[in-house]
């Protein structure tokens, strides 16, 4: 399929600059994939669509403050860093070793020292370009965490066109988030209250955490004409014994899967496998990284029901939902959105697809 296939025209004004006021008060669209229909209901309803015996499953990464302003003296200019993930590089242990981020990257090249603006002893060094945007860097250990501590913020999608806030710290994670590593928040989960997760276990309902550390595998453009020819940048991903057990108990119970939001579909799907002796689907244990690219035509394992939120045109995460709604019913769906004025993007609405 065509890239263009995925464009949508997107009002400025549909775009959610803030999250709403209350925390879940935002508008469900519901998708029927059976009867080809769409419902207009609120983000509370949810629990209204999950049986007893069935599993939600939730991402519970944590998006720090890991966006921060820096200095190249080499050239005068003013850098932008995202803080990806640390890796493992060298013998060194006083060195630690970073992905990141660098806008305005043609202003940056292998061995610059980009350099804090509060203190002059805090900085950076570019060891080289890992991809497209993304550079390795180090610096001594310790020194990266005192940058978010001191000057970083929360990073903030750009179609916000504002600058973070005391509020985003809090809005922009969930209210499961547990463990920091992060890049971008899952946003389906944005509108979670702890009484929409109350009213879920009264129910009979298992929610189980899974966690992709979302970075620029999730939100990378798409920058190919054939969308199959696109690449995903790999994520780190750790789904544990316990939360694999609960989650094969339902799949063994006939229960149904729901995830909360792409990535936690993304990591289930990425650790599904077939039981010879069954020829069923499961989920297994692991900790490691993932590139999972999930576009039409893709043969779904475990997952069966998605709350997501409405996506930007021509991303990875509408050619995702495409495999699994459909390509038009999902357009439907989308330009349904927009005529009724729902929000779209990380502090919008959300859409339910059964």
């Amino acid at each position: 399929m065509k890239l263009s296939q995925f464009e949508y025209n997107l009002p400025e004004d549909r775009i959610a600059k803030f999250p709403p006021k209350v925390r879940g008060t935002t508008n469900l669209m519901v998708l029927n994939r059976d009867s080809q229909s769409i419902d207009h209901k609120k983000y509370a309803d949810i629990p209204d669509y999950i049986k007893p015996g069935d599993v939600l499953v939730l991402n519970n990464t944590k998006v720090e403050r890991v966006r921060v302003f820096l200095f190249n003296p080499r050239n005068e200019k003013r850098v932008e860093a995202i803080f990806l993930n640390k890796v493992c590089r060298g013998t060194d242990e006083a060195i630690e070793y970073w992905e990141c981020i660098l806008g305005r990257a043609k202003h940056v090249t292998e061995g610059d020292k980009l350099k804090s603006f509060l203190n002059d002893d805090n900085y950076i060094e570019v060891e080289g370009k890992i991809s497209d945007g993304i550079f390795l860097v180090s610096s001594r250990k310790g020194k990266i965490d005192s940058f978010f501590q001191s000057e970083g913020h929360i990073p903030l999608p750009p179609y916000l066109h504002r600058e973070d806030s005391e509020e985003d710290r809090v809005r922009y994670n969930t209210v499961f988030a547990k463990y920091i590593g992060s890049a971008a928040a899952p946003t389906a989960g944005l509108n979670v209250t702890e009484d929409l997760l109350n009213k879920l276990t009264n129910k009979g309902v298992k929610v189980v955490e899974v966690k992709l550390n979302v970075g620029w595998g999730t939100f990378a453009p798409i920058r190919t004409e054939n969308i199959e020819d696109h690449k995903i940048h790999s994520e780190r991903i750790e789904v544990t014994k316990q939360a694999a057990d609960e989650i094969n108990e339902v799949i063994k119970s006939g229960g149904d899967i729901w995830v909360l939001g792409t990535t936690a579909a993304r990591t289930l799907e990425s650790v599904a496998y077939k039981d010879k002796e069954s020829d069923r689907y499961f989920v297994k244990e692991y900790e490691g990284d993932t590139n999972i690219y999930i576009y039409p035509g893709y043969e779904w394992k475990v997952v069966n029901h998605m709350i997501t939120n409405f996506h930007a045109p021509k991303s990875s995460l509408v050619v995702m939902i495409s495999a699994f709604a459909g390509y038009d019913f999902i357009m439907k769906g989308y330009n349904t959105a927009i005529e009724k004025k729902y929000n779209f993007l990380s502090y919008g609405d959300s859409m339910l697809i059964i």
